[in-house]
Order: C-alpha cells, then sequence, then structure tokens
C-alpha cells in the first residue's frame, strides 16, 4: 500500500537511511497547523520536481545509459540490466527486478535540482493536469565513507540470498564503480506526493554502454502499448 507522506517526513526516511542528506531547500519548522503545514510541505515538494524549466546540472546528473536493478536485491553488476537512457529531452526508463516494474518513454522530462547536489527527474510533468499519477525520481549518491552503513540498512531490509560479508563486498564494488540510489515517487498532484514505505519501487543504477538499446526499447514499447489497453 503506497503511502502519501509530507515533505518533512519524506526527508526523514532518506536521513534514517543514513544518506545523511540535508533537509532539502532549507525547509524550517512551520508553526501552523498541522493539516495546513502537510498540504503546504506536500505543495514544496510538488514544486521541487517541477521546476519551471530543466536544471543543467540535474541533466547532467541523469544523462547517459545505466543499468537498473531494484533495491530489494543486491546491486550486483551482473544481476542489473541495461534499463534506463537518458538526455535533456527524452527519459527512458525499463525495470523488470524482483517485484519492480516500469516503463517510461517521455520526450519532455522535467530535470530539477531539489538542493546543491540532490537532482530529480519527472519524465511526466503535466500529468496531473489531466488527473493522471505519474513517477517522479531522484538520484542520490553514495558517499564511500557511508557505503557499509547503508549497505547493512538494505541487507536487513530486502536481501537474504547472500551472505552479509558477500552483500558488503558486493555494495562497495557498486559504489566504487559510481552506482547510485534512486528513489521512486508517486505523483498525483500539489497535494499529493507518495513514496512506497518499503522502497519497492526504488532502484540501484550503474553506468554502462548504450550497446543493446534498441531491444531495451522494444521492451518499452510493448510495455507501453500493454499498459494502454489496460
Amino acid at each position: 500500500m503506497r503511502d502519501y507522506i509530507s515533505y518533512a517526513a519524506f526527508l526523514a526516511a532518506v536521513i534514517a537511511a543514513q544518506f545523511c542528506l540535508p533537509l532539502l531547500l532549507g525547509q524550517e519548522k512551520q508553526e501552523t497547523a498541522p493539516e495546513k503545514t502537510q498540504t503546504e510541505n506536500m505543495r514544496q515538494m510538488f514544486e521541487s520536481l517541477h521546476c519551471p524549466q530543466s536544471d543543467l546540472a540535474a541533466i547532467g546528473a541523469f544523462q547517459g545509459c545505466w543499468k537498473v536493478g531494484a533495491v530489494w536485491g543486491a546491486p550486483r553488476e551482473r544481476d542489473l540490466k541495461l534499463g534506463l537512457r537518458a538526455s535533456e529531452n527524452r527519459f527512458q526508463l525499463w525495470l523488470d527486478s524482483h517485484s519492480a516494474q516500469q516503463a517510461a518513454d517521455s520526450d519532455n522530462p522535467r530535470y530539477c535540482q531539489l538542493k546543491e547536489g540532490v537532482y530529480s527527474v519527472a519524465p511526466y510533468p503535466d500529468a496531473h493536469l489531466r488527473n493522471l499519477g505519474s513517477y517522479a525520481y531522484y538520484i542520490l549518491d553514495i558517499p564511500p565513507e557511508q557505503a557499509e552503513d547503508i549497505a547493512r540498512i538494505y541487507f536487513k531490509s530486502h536481501e537474504r540470498k547472500m551472505s552479509w560479508e558477500t552483500y558488503r563486498d558486493t555494495f562497495l564494488a557498486f559504489a566504487n564503480k559510481d552506482g547510485k540510489y534512486v528513489r521512486t515517487l508517486l505523483v498525483f498532484g500539489p497535494e499529493q506526493v507518495g513514496w512506497d514505505s518499503d522502497g519497492e519501487e526504488d532502484y540501484w543504477i550503474l553506468p554502462a554502454p548504450c550497446d543493446g538499446w534498441d531491444n531495451v526499447e522494444e521492451r518499452i514499447r510493448e510495455k507501453l502499448k500493454q499498459a494502454e489497453k489496460e
């Protein structure tokens, strides 16, 4: 079940996962009633994900081709599959890993900077205008000095198919190759930004050559056609 959460709660979840990010946008404690505060936090988060025009640094953070795999599994390179390709005017995603399945093909993505060094992309930034829910994503580096602590959290939460030592070594190798963590948000409108608290739709990404992208693109087309029929 998806949880609709406030901006502050969303950030608390990130910090609890020991990514140790500062509060995005320098948000200060609100003195208004809880309901009004939650609404304002939600609007602020929505506006941050839908900046007026794409940010160049945010484009650069996502640009290129990446292997992907759901965070429920270890970020072992041989288990990650080519599935993300991003440029200024195109965002394509194919994720089919563990219980996570997503497909996107957008020629109008919006890349934003939530705070210096923290970047997001909304593949379909205008979907809410048609009362449609859509995904948005933000990308997080894995600081080398925190990599083992982060690995321990995700091993305890999701991975059960290998020993802790093997998972730790796999995770450190992934981090050293510039692997990153992508958190998935579900956006319905200015007052509805959701995150699945079990991280089911979140995924690892690892830089990769674009060789073989035509095959990935075909899967994306098939998945989107199927979704249109449902």
